[in-house]
């Protein structure tokens, strides 16, 4: 019972996860594409610009997933996890705007990048919270 009630829980931010997984390997696979247009040689990571576009763009991404992928799971523990699907999807469309404007123009990644890490403030505050809320709630 206890387990499937973890399992309820974190069933709703697993869809987000999984969209932002998908942006995070499209853009990999973006990278592997200007590597070979730009004949770009691994392990080499400048060479031309837009590959060194496509490059950055994925590395941002994984950056913010170390900070993602556990506040949404752990928020979705102690408030309500559809709610907190949808500041996912927030943060998923603000990592796919960032990686549109971010090829297009350098300086247009700025919407994208605020609005992800936004949503991954937000996950990361409600996180903490919440546990906070848990612990002083049970006593412990």
């Amino acid at each position: 019972k206890k387990m499937e009630a973890v399992a309820t829980r974190l069933a709703w931010p697993s869809i987000a996860v999984g969209a932002a997984l998908a942006v995070y390997n499209l853009q990999g696979i973006n990278v592997a594409k200007a590597r070979g247009q730009y004949n770009i040689k691994a392990p080499a990571t400048t060479g031309h610009i837009e590959f060194e576009k496509a490059f950055r763009i994925h590395q941002n991404t994984m950056e913010s997933l170390v900070t993602f992928i556990p506040s949404i799971y752990t928020s979705a523990l102690f408030w309500n996890p559809i709610l907190i699907t949808a500041i996912g999807g927030v943060f998923v469309l603000g990592r796919f705007a960032y990686g549109v404007g971010y090829q297009r123009d350098p300086r247009q990644r700025e919407a994208g990048a605020v609005t992800s890490a936004g949503a991954s403030a937000a996950l990361l505050l409600t996180s903490v919270f919440g546990a906070f809320k848990y612990i002083i709630k049970r006593g412990r």
